[in-house]
């Protein structure tokens, strides 16, 4: 691993330090500029929208794109580099953006700095069914599976175990509501008459056996590789809260020293394999049946949702690839401090025990207090908007106005 220097809060910071430019405001998109900013880097924030918390983060400047994919973005960007002297480093949020700079990128290198990959490389891991297809052929741990192109294929699933999980191949068509994330079969009949569906409307599907064990043995490596494999930096944490359980998002995550040797030669093995270069990440599961780790599914190309809980802890991913990208360097970062990261306030149970460790909310800081205030009334607005949609929908004088309409 190679050796990083990090700049402490409250220190000069070199003039004219070349800015940091985030694809999307969202949750991600926040923890990325608070991780930037303690170094007091300038950070462009991109989005369709001014009312996005990350919009809003102290310091920040804002840019509204008509797109987050596409030539919109891609023009977004390059007018966005073209106002700075110094060309800025490149931090993509979104996972539509991701193949738009993987498809632009040698033209998207004149405008940026970044750690990139090639076409195929980034088409490989952003695809279930070629990423199940290469963890197969290079002996990582993965449930056993089988990947669904055609009619022909349903036939297999009778090999598997139940229960089952049904995901789309294509992260776009997720992206963009044709289907959801991860479909759950409890019988065969179930599972072939959803892949079915699946292989009639998106054209291929990933099912896998079911990894018996409580969300808390979810766990995830965040790292950065860079353009020397040994400049590599991975981070372990592990899921305390998912929403919703079992299938969801990450609602509360810590840090997992305990299993932190296991899972970084798991996340070396599959970063050698694939020859992967810049920020990303890898979730696992302890099967509670084997006690064996098994791979979930890769995020390349971007960071990660909670991509904060690292920084947290000591080891700020964004601010390595800053480094790396600028040749800066910065003292030395405090590693592995113990800290719990939650979603948001939604994610707070009762009677959860997160042991002695500071919880840090995704929006909400003292410091910075502007994106949870947008975030949390936008939360409310939206809540109170569909109660009162549902109220005028069931009033009796809308109804009696529809009869006499």
């Amino acid at each position: 691993m190679g050796v990083r220097f990090f700049m402490k809060r409250g220190e000069n910071a070199p003039a004219r330090k070349a800015p940091a430019v985030v694809v999307r405001a969202d949750l991600n998109g926040l923890g990325v500029v608070r991780s930037l900013a303690g170094a007091r880097i300038p950070a462009v924030v991109v989005d369709l929208s001014t009312n996005k918390p990350a919009m809003w983060s102290r310091g920040v400047t804002r840019e509204v794109t008509p797109a987050l994919h596409g030539r919109a973005l891609l023009q977004t960007l390059i007018n966005v580099s073209r106002r700075f002297d110094a060309k800025p480093v490149l931090f993509v949020t979104d996972e539509a953006a991701v193949m738009t700079v993987a498809e632009h990128r040698d033209e998207l290198k004149g405008f940026y700095r970044f750690e990139d990959n090639p076409l195929h490389v980034v088409s490989m891991l952003e695809n279930k069914a070629r990423f199940h297809e290469f963890a197969t052929s290079v002996d990582l741990p993965i449930p056993a599976g089988l990947v669904i192109s055609c009619s022909a294929d349903l036939g297999g699933l009778k090999h598997l175990s139940l229960p089952l999980t049904i995901k789309p191949a294509h992260k776009s068509h997720v992206y963009f509501g044709r289907t959801e994330r991860i479909h759950v079969a409890s019988t065969h009949d179930e599972a072939r008459y959803i892949c079915a569906r699946l292989i009639e409307t998106i054209d291929e599907c990933v099912v896998q056996e079911w990894i018996p064990g409580p969300d808390s043995n979810i766990a995830f490596c965040l790292f950065y590789r860079g353009a020397d494999p040994d400049f590599t930096t991975i981070f372990t944490g592990r899921k305390l809260l998912v929403t919703p359980p079992s299938i969801g998002s990450t609602g509360v995550c810590v840090s997992a020293p305990e299993w932190h040797r296991e899972l970084k030669g798991l996340t070396r093995r599959f970063l050698e394999a694939a020859d992967y270069r810049g920020l990303g990440s890898l979730e696992f599961k302890k099967n509670a049946a084997t006690g064996r780790f098994e791979i979930i599914e890769p995020t390349v190309g971007r960071t990660d949702w909670q991509e904060e809980i690292a920084t947290l802890c000591g080891v700020n991913l964004p601010l390595f690839a800053y480094a790396e990208a600028t040749g800066e360097r910065f003292p030395p970062a405090i590693q592995w401090r113990d800290a719990a990261w939650r979603a948001s306030m939604s994610s707070f149970r009762p009677s959860a025990n997160f042991g002695p460790r500071k919880i840090y909310d995704g929006f909400w800081r003292m410091s910075d207090p502007l994106p949870a205030a947008v975030f949390y009334s936008n939360a409310v607005a939206q809540r109170m908007g569909a109660r009162v949609g549902a109220f005028l929908h069931s009033a009796p004088w809308v109804g009696h106005r529809r009869l006499q309409a």
